[in-house]
């Protein structure tokens, strides 16, 4: 009796084209080549309009089931998905399908397909052939022989989950639904745990050594119970992937961390590679500028964020280099295969790998921050066609991406910590919300973790640095003398004073009012604004929409770009105020120059009457000078009346580095000259001692002018007994030490006056001594005279540092440098005149 087939057609098996047209297949066809009809793909297109066919260069002969010879001018690229008894089969890359045209209602697949499969359909006949007819260890196969799908329905179901809820918030019509679905089902990459597939297709990693290192081996560690379970059971799983192996031998191995996850309460194995990172030598690359790369998403109206698996773990490890980030556990040591997260170039390496994969679409319509990816669009269709884009290049080079963390057709995403739309940038209100619930902290690690925290948010908090001062100064005097790591502080107990307190919930205010930051607008007018104080400074940077030279600054309609800030530490005090106004502006253009250089330029507001005349001098110093023109030489008569009301000038000297301005003003009072000294020091800073020897009546009256409204002490010696006893001259002794530095008098003759000018120069540095004379040294060319001891007066000791400032005071002196050929020639008595 003839055996029936109960097989339906709905029982047969299928294969699904681009993941939109299903119809089924037959896996014994014959053919070489997988063969469709061109009926089947005249309906295929219908489903996805992007599919387009390529003309062979030579016909093509193929052999269908029966003899049949079919003839093929034409083909089709696309991705497979084979239905079998165990589960679907999704083939990697496309495959070429030839067009026939015949009356076959099914998909041939071809024998070279099978044998990528790992199905030999001809090794299979000759066993059917040679054996018994009893034989029963061999039955019929269903379908398919079985084989490990790549992607399992569940995988799919959870992209086609993203879809639906995409549909579901109403941003997709129809047609962007079925191109989505099409784009999303040909990538070959989806996956929700890891697996045994192969790395990337991307140069493995090769770290390199520094010169002289040598092979570092930790100790073996203790670990608990639950911790050495986690770890056996975890490298168990690596080593069945492929990804470690265990190398006993290795003469490299840095101890194994378990580190619990807060979220899920789950270990996760990480390595303390600080004792090799230490001896690599960093490969050559940069991270972007996070700030940077945001500015191309300014008007855009839909993101996609995509997410990688394991991502560290795709990568290739060069098989030379892998005993070097060996790690070891209780159980053993093992050799990473793949590149492990924790080395030194692991991140640089992962983020020029994946825009070397992904080239000119980088910046283009996708960020690349490590393993998170941006993608952006201002239409729906142009977000399809850059989904499409970034999902080729990554199946490509074989990256994984894991569906439950990745999110589609979103107007607003959660990316790096940051809350990105297309108004702009803000911070992600759930740590801002964690920040307002800390409670006030008692140690020093509670408060060093806010405000690191508040830290990292600085770009959109204004006066940030004079709000958070006093919580920072407290750290900074907790801390000191000791670590800065979170163990030490936490040994370090306190209790905030009030004024601190207060501070710290204005923190928490700035937080809870933190600006959204605007992308940069080339077509807007750019604005820079900086002030700075005694202790900090400060910058903000906006732009503005519609700009009207004829409004105020403060009324024009500003967006905020960035904000910056800093507090005087150190030596930086001491500065003066021209100094201290100066630095935002400078630190502005050194920080932000990628912002600040745009075509119109940008407009800088400063407190400028203290620095204006840095910019300015000439035009500056026209406008605060008072010019009298008189015809001829008059010595003793008046040079008559000046323009104005100002009748009279006060001149104001430096005597360190002569420097004199002239100041003209109504009235030559104490007053007067007070207020001119106190905007001196505005612009200079002021002196913290001054020292008076009980001067005149005016001199005290100005100095008693200045003490009220200046930070400053007065210390007056007066002189109690002015007696002046008769003291011999030329009996006093003068006695200097090797390596000192004194000043020499020295007598010139005036210019245009038969007269003699004595002043002191130098300093001079003693080298020897005689009984009668001292020889010193000259500071700047080296040479060397014999001065009498009543020339010469002590300037500092031995311990004096001689710095620019002082060698260039010293040449500005006067220095008389002779040829010592023409000096010898000319005292060279053998010579006749």
């Amino acid at each position: 009796m003839e055996p029936t087939n109960t097989k339906t057609d709905q029982e047969k098996p299928t294969v699904i084209l681009n993941g939109v047209f299903e119809l089924p297949y037959c896996a014994d066809s014959g053919s070489d080549y997988n063969i469709v009809s061109q009926n089947h793909v005249d309906q295929l297109r219908q489903f996805d309009r992007t599919l387009s066919l390529v003309k062979l260069s030579e016909p093509v002969e193929s052999r269908a089931v029966g003899g049949a010879i079919l003839i093929s001018t034409h083909a089709i690229d696309v991705n497979l998905t084979l239905n079998t008894a165990a589960g679907p089969v999704r083939c990697q890359d496309l495959k070429r399908c030839l067009i026939v045209e015949s009356d076959e209602d099914g998909f041939l697949v071809g024998k070279l397909l099978l044998a990528e499969l790992g199905i030999d359909v001809d090794r299979q006949l000759e066993y059917l052939a040679v054996r018994g007819d009893d034989d029963k260890t061999f039955d019929e196969p269903q379908s398919m022989p079985l084989y490990k799908p790549t992607i399992a329905g569940v995988v799919m179901k959870v992209v086609d989950a993203l879809v639906s809820d995409a549909i579901q918030r109403g941003v997709i019509d129809d047609y962007i639904t079925t191109r989505l679905y099409t784009v999303l089902h040909r990538f070959g990459g989806w996956r929700l745990e890891v697996s045994d597939d192969p790395p990337a297709r991307v140069p493995p990693l090769k770290i390199r050594l520094k010169a002289g290192a040598s092979p570092y081996r930790c100790k073996l560690r203790q670990y608990s119970p639950e911790k050495s379970e986690f770890f056996d059971a975890f490298n168990k799983k690596l080593v069945e992937l492929g990804w470690v192996f265990e190398n006993r031998e290795s003469p490299w191995c840095c101890p194994a961390l378990p580190v619990k996850n807060p979220s899920s309460n789950e270990y996760r194995q990480t390595v303390d590679y600080r004792p090799t990172n230490a001896l690599t030598e960093p490969i050559a690359g940069v991270m972007p500028s996070i700030e940077v790369a945001l500015e191309h998403c300014r008007g855009m109206m839909f993101y996609v964020m995509l997410d990688f698996l394991k991502g560290f773990w795709q990568l290739p490890f060069h098989e030379s280099r892998r005993e070097y980030l060996s790690y070891m556990t209780d159980r053993g040591i093992f050799t990473p295969t793949r590149v492990p997260q924790g080395s030194t170039d692991a991140a640089l390496h992962f983020q020029s790998t994946v825009e070397m994969a992904l080239g000119n679409l980088v910046n283009k319509c996708v960020i690349v921050w490590i393993d998170d990816l941006l993608i952006f669009a201002k239409t729906t269709e142009e977000l399809v066609d850059a989904i499409d884009a970034v999902l080729q290049k990554l199946d490509e080079f074989g990256f994984i991406l894991n569906p439950q963390k990745c999110s589609l057709f979103m107007t607003e995403v959660r990316w790096c910590g940051r809350i990105i739309n297309k108004d702009g940038i803000g911070h992600d209100p759930s740590r801002i919300q964690a920040l307002m619930d800390m409670p006030p902290p008692t140690t020093a690690a509670e408060l060093q973790q806010f405000i690191c925290a508040s830290n990292w948010m600085w770009a959109n908090l204004v006066d940030y640095a004079r709000v958070a001062r006093p919580p920072q100064e407290r750290l900074d005097s907790a801390l000191s003398g000791t670590k800065k790591t979170k163990r030490a502080a936490a040994e370090v107990k306190f209790e905030l004073t009030w004024e601190e307190l207060k501070s710290f919930r204005a923190v928490k205010n700035l937080l809870a009012h933190s600006a959204t930051l605007t992308y940069p607008d080339p077509s807007k007018q750019l604005i820079l604004m900086s002030d700075a104080s005694d202790m900090g400074w400060g910058l903000v940077v906006t732009q503005v929409c519609q700009w009207k030279p004829e409004v105020p600054i403060h009324q024009q309609t500003h967006e905020l770009l960035i904000c910056m800030r800093g507090s005087f530490t150190g030596s930086a005090l001491n500065w003066s105020v021209i100094e201290k106004e100066s630095f935002p502006i400078i630190h502005a253009c050194e920080r932000l120059e990628y912002l600040l250089l745009r075509p119109q330029g940008f407009k800088l507001y400063c407190d400028h009457r203290n620095i204006v005349y840095l910019f300015a001098p000439r035009k500056e110093l026209k406008n605060t000078s008072v010019e009298s023109c008189y015809d001829g030489p008059r010595s003793y008569s008046s040079i008559g009346n000046s323009f104005g009301t100002s009748r009279y000038v006060l001149v104001l000297k430096d005597e360190a580095t002569h420097f004199a301005e002239l100041v003209a003003c109504d009235s030559p009072t104490s007053a007067v000259a007070a207020s001119t000294i106190l905007d001196w020091y505005s612009r200079f800073g002021a002196p913290k001692l001054w020292i008076s020897d009980s001067g005149s009546h005016f001199k005290n009256k100005v100095v008693a002018e200045l003490i009220p409204n200046a930070q400053a002490c007065e210390s007056r010696a007066s002189t109690s007994n002015k007696t002046h006893w008769p003291r011999p001259h030329y009996e006093q002794t003068v006695n200097f030490s090797v390596g000192d530095y004194v000043l020499r008098s020295r007598v010139d003759e005036k210019l245009h006056a038969n007269k003699l000018r004595i002043m002191w120069v130098g300093p001079y540095r003693v080298v020897g001594s005689a009984e009668y004379y001292f020889t010193v040294e000259h500071l700047v060319n080296g040479s060397t005279m014999d001065v009498h001891p009543s020339r010469l007066k002590l300037y500092a000791d031995d311990s004096l540092n001689v710095t620019k400032e002082l060698l260039d005071h010293i040449a500005s002196q006067g220095t008389l440098l002779a040829v010592e050929a023409i000096v010898d020639h000319k005292l060279n008595s053998d010579m006749e005149a």
